[in-house]
């Protein structure tokens, strides 16, 4: 009987819907704070902008999103979205987020990465510039 489940389930292509409801109970999704977990074990944070244009009936709206991404394996953080474009908004907004997740901030993050543009990397207004003025160690 034992081995006529593990057949079923190796040959069935959508188990969920043919399985008791009481075996769910047992099985638990990753939340965000065990995500959040993970991440003060690995302590490499990287983070990624991207810009979307939605249209909506009066015309387009644009809207950046920074994505917060911990690696290895790229597990998926969290997103957040900042007034301007500006590397001064971006940071405060990443600041904020990170402070607000982890429970020491960014004493747990000792490797924080991003891309090679110059809203990043700049040496003088970069977002890991700021953040390094903001906490008081390098990144």
């Amino acid at each position: 009987m034992l081995l006529s489940k593990f057949v079923f389930r190796a040959i069935n292509r959508c188990p969920i819907f043919n399985e008791n409801p009481k075996d769910f109970d047992e099985v638990k999704l990753p939340t965000k704070k065990d995500v959040l977990h993970c991440c003060l074990e690995v302590q490499r944070l990287y983070f990624d902008g991207r810009k979307y244009e939605t249209k909506t009936q009066t015309g387009i709206v644009r809207e950046e999103l920074i994505f917060l991404v911990v690696e290895p394996n790229s597990q998926y953080v969290g997103h957040v979205t900042q007034s301007s474009g500006s590397a001064y908004d971006e940071t405060t907004v990443i600041c904020e987020y990170i402070t607000s997740q982890l429970k020491s901030g960014f004493d747990e993050v000792y490797v924080l990465g991003c891309d090679g543009t110059n809203t990043n990397t700049g040496w003088k207004g970069g977002i890991l510039r700021k953040l390094e003025e903001l906490t008081g160690k390098p990144m």
